[in-house]
């Protein structure tokens, strides 16, 4: 633990240099330079600048601190995969089953396709939705081809890169903290990223993947940009771009980390970014034939100007909460209210603690810039999800795949600017404490994604007025025949609330009221079967209440009234059905029957 204080208590990140701080992991690289110029010097009979001397030297060095973090790169990656390992046997969940398992483009023979196709392409939404990322949706007609249609490969594929990218970070991390940490700390630090709940959904989803794609690129963009890898820098930047939008911000972090070190910015390296930014831009347009669909936008959409920055705020707030405080956690936030006041308690607060950190974030911009780093990497990488401009959906977990990098960084920074042995000891083991737990219920939560019922069970504890949750376990009730239960969850499913941030379109409400129909019908014919004329007869209004086209719930409601000698309104019943559908055989022939009495 001595030999962790005195690393933590290194100079300041984003400061100049001083006698203290060029000890440890610089005087060791001096002492490589000079017994490399001491064989140079032997063996070289050409005098070659020394610069030459200095890289080979830069490179010895960089080789030996490789070796010395590769044994806790490959404990994060193992670490990162054991936890999620429980999730390799989940199945298909929420839109996996739009975008691969009922997609037919999803194949290797059609890459080519892909190449030019929207993200939604081959499934009901396509048209209501613009999204253009080719690259998850190769990786999953990869999968295909490796896997059949088994979810297991899927999901495998997904815990591996999640695994890559908090090895990921904690290269990341070594790059930017230099010797100034223990490799123990830095894989704490990278773990408290690989373990956060709040992956879960990113990773148990298999469509999650687009996070995890963009990520990984973008990590890999930082990495090469820091180490002066600037072609591979701007490649892993245009196919981070080619996983999801919110890869944008990558340059942005790159400039802010820049700006923060006190380095001189290269501008031809930005302008270089926009470039690609520019070329992306021109092909997704290319592609779709417009930047965004009005269906994509949702109600969000239609609030002024001040209704959105106070929607914001909110928003912002309950990710900052679910970076601290994880739990519970769900897939859907469509019964969150939206904010109507700027004087309400879910706009006050959020609002105090961002003016907070940013006000911390601009203090500390000198004397301790990393701190001021970790901050803002999440401001910068959230905004596009933030609904600044309308994404249709007002929350997502899957959303703080990348910003909540901020929570490592931020980790390592405190250890950085640590100077406190005994503070510093408690922080390690309040780190691991944190680790540990963050691991246990990462594990639990992957078990609520074995399949769409456990999911949506799940929702419904914290939820209960939740839409979406009851129209899937409605979905659930009807196929497990359990029709009144069925009947509730589909009621519950339509029913207006109106301090929702969603409802249901049209469309959604006359699905559910079809399904309504049926049930009511199935449960009436049953009763009739039984000769609970009474019963059956109630469930036949409920179903024309729903579905005044069900032209089979008239039938049985005409041949209830025929039973019970009321042949006019048998016959009423009967003309109800053939204008429902007038090839409706049963209610042809009653109908004759009776007016031939």
């Amino acid at each position: 633990m001595q030999g962790l204080g005195s690393r933590v208590c290194g100079t300041r990140y984003g400061t100049r240099g001083t006698a203290q701080a060029q000890s440890g992991g610089q005087q060791k690289k001096a002492r490589a330079q000079a017994n490399l110029r001491r064989t140079y010097k032997t063996t070289n009979k050409t005098n070659k600048p020394n610069i030459i001397i200095d890289s080979l030297a830069g490179r010895v060095f960089n080789r030996k601190k490789m070796r010395k973090h590769l044994p806790f790169v490959m404990a994060v990656f193992v670490l990162a995969f054991l936890v999620y390992s429980n999730s390799i046997r989940n199945g298909f969940n929420f839109d996996d089953t739009t975008i691969i398992q009922n997609n037919s483009l999803v194949r290797l023979s059609n890459l080519p396709k892909i190449l030019v196709s929207n993200y939604w392409a081959n499934t009901p939404y396509e048209k209501g939705v613009l999204l253009y990322r080719p690259l998850p949706v190769a990786t999953f007609a990869l999968d295909r081809a490796l896997w059949g249609d088994k979810p297991a490969g899927f999901h495998l594929t997904n815990v591996l890169i999640n695994a890559a990218d908090a090895a990921l970070v904690f290269v990341l991390l070594a790059g930017l903290f230099q010797d100034r940490l223990s490799p123990f700390v830095l894989s704490l630090c990278a773990l408290l990223f690989a373990f956060h709940p709040v992956h879960t959904e990113a990773v148990n989803m298999v469509v999650g993947r687009t996070e995890l794609l963009a990520a990984l690129f973008g990590l890999l963009t930082f990495i090469c940009y820091l180490h002066g890898r600037k072609p591979a820098a701007f490649g892993f930047f245009f196919l981070a771009l080619f996983s999801k939008e919110i890869a944008v911000t990558i340059p942005a972090v790159i400039l802010l980390r820049e700006y923060l070190d006190k380095k001189r910015v290269e501008r031809w390296n930005y302008f270089i970014f926009a470039g690609i930014v520019l070329l992306y831009l021109a092909i997704r347009f290319a592609v779709l034939g417009g930047f965004a669909s009005v269906h994509q936008t949702g109600m969000l959409d239609q609030q002024h100007a001040f209704q959105r920055a106070l929607t914001v705020i909110k928003a912002l707030g309950c990710y900052l909460r679910l970076l601290i405080i994880p739990w519970p956690l769900t897939p859907d936030y469509s019964d969150v209210p939206l904010p109507v006041s700027a004087l309400a308690f879910g706009v006050m607060l959020p609002l105090a603690v961002i003016l907070i950190l940013l006000a911390a974030a601009w203090k500390l911009r000198n004397t301790a810039s990393a701190l001021a780093f970790g901050i803002l990497w999440f401001f910068v990488t959230i905004l596009p999800v933030s609904n600044i401009i309308s994404i249709g959906a007002f929350l997502g977990e899957r959303f703080l795949y990348l910003p909540s990098l901020s929570v490592s960084l931020l980790a390592a920074s405190a250890f950085y600017h640590g100077s406190d042995q005994r503070l510093v000891k408690a922080c390690l083991t309040g780190l691991l404490l944190v680790c540990a737990a963050f691991a246990l219920l990462t594990f639990d939560r992957n078990f609520a994604w074995q399949n769409a019922p456990t999911l949506w069970a799940s929702v419904l504890v914290h939820q209960p007025d939740n839409p979406r949750a009851h129209f899937h376990m409605a979905v659930k009730y009807e196929e497990q025949k359990q029709y009144e239960k069925a009947l509730d969850s589909y009621e519950r499913a339509v029913r207006y609330y109106p301090d929702h941030n969603w409802h249901p379109d049209s469309k959604s409400v006359a699905t559910v009221k079809e399904a309504m129909s049926r049930i009511c019908y199935d449960l009436a014919v049953k009763l009739y079967k039984e000769q609970s004329f009474d019963a059956s007869l109630a469930y036949c209004k409920r179903a024309v209440e729903n579905n005044d086209r069900n032209a089979e719930a008239y039938v049985v409601m005409g041949n209830i009234y025929a039973q019970k000698g009321d042949f006019r309104k048998a016959a009423e019943m009967y003309q109800n059905a053939l204008k429902a559908n007038p090839e409706q055989f049963e209610a042809k022939e009653n109908l004759k029957r009776i007016q031939s009495r």
